[in-house]
């Protein structure tokens, strides 16, 4: 955003870090939402996963080993969902700490703007009341002229 007023150009660098840091921290949110997607998937798989193999219905002629086996089976696939289930409350942290992040860097960006907005806002008053000042001194100036030519004229 570069300025046609004087002074404003300051601002820019800081402007440009700002909406550099904002840009950052709306990667780190988009991969941290990524994950999070991820983690969600692969619980609600296993999840499915664990009931479709608990219900499903052993042949009466299965033994005492497969039955151990089964049993070892669902129980690691139980410890495998619990360990997703930690997984996915970690990514809803790192989503809230990565948004809240993105939000701060954003608010200062907005700050920024906002500054710049004023400080452009002030600069235009200024210059503005500048000109005002020069347009009258150039009546009064144009006034005194001819008030003296018609002084210089009628004598």
């Amino acid at each position: 955003m570069t300025s046609p007023l004087p002074g404003l150009n300051r601002f820019e660098p800081l402007r440009q870090r700002a909406a550099g840091l904002e840009d950052q921290a709306a990667k780190l949110l988009a991969e941290a939402l990524r994950r999070h997607a991820q983690a969600e998937s692969r619980h609600a798989e296993l999840c499915r996963y664990e009931a479709e193999y608990a219900e499903r219905p052993l042949p009466e002629t299965t033994g005492v080993n497969n039955l151990r086996h089964n049993a070892a089976f669902l129980a690691r696939l139980r410890e495998a969902v619990r360990f997703q289930t930690e997984r996915l409350a970690g990514s809803v942290q790192e989503v809230d700490q990565a948004r809240a992040h993105w939000l701060a860097t954003h608010r200062e960006v907005e700050k920024l703007d906002r500054l710049i907005a004023q400080t452009a806002q002030e600069a235009r008053q200024k210059d503005a009341r500048r000109q005002g000042r020069e347009m009258d001194e150039n009546a009064v100036r144009g006034y005194m002229a001819r008030r003296l030519l018609a002084a210089d004229g009628s004598a």
